[in-house]
């Protein structure tokens, strides 16, 4: 079976409006479906899927009022893949500092 790659990977965004600003008139990418889906519960996500090549999609939400997602959160990569943030890497790679003592000594 040959590799044929994937069919697209979906990602969140806080603000679909820049994503689509930036995939679509810096990097270029074409958007090729872009739709919004209304959730029983309340609510609405914004979806768009821009063409990166190949048959492969990129695909970004943005969800808006759906009870149980809040309107702030982090949606970088890095978190979403389970990757650790550089700040709790460079904090467990730096030696403890050793601790002075604040106990005077009396003869």
């Amino acid at each position: 079976m040959a590799h044929k790659g994937f069919s697209h990977i979906g990602l969140s965004t806080l603000d679909l409006d820049k994503t689509r600003e930036f995939y679509e008139n810096v990097l270029g990418f074409k958007p090729v479906r872009c739709d919004i889906i209304k959730v029983k519960e309340g609510g609405q996500i914004r979806h768009i899927f821009f063409d990166t090549g190949r048959d492969q999609l990129l695909a970004f939400m943005e969800a808006r009022g759906v009870p149980g997602i809040p309107a702030a959160y982090d949606a970088g990569i890095t978190h979403g893949l389970g990757v650790p943030s550089a700040r709790s890497i460079t904090s467990r790679s730096r030696p403890a500092r050793k601790r002075r003592s604040t106990r005077s000594v009396t003869s």
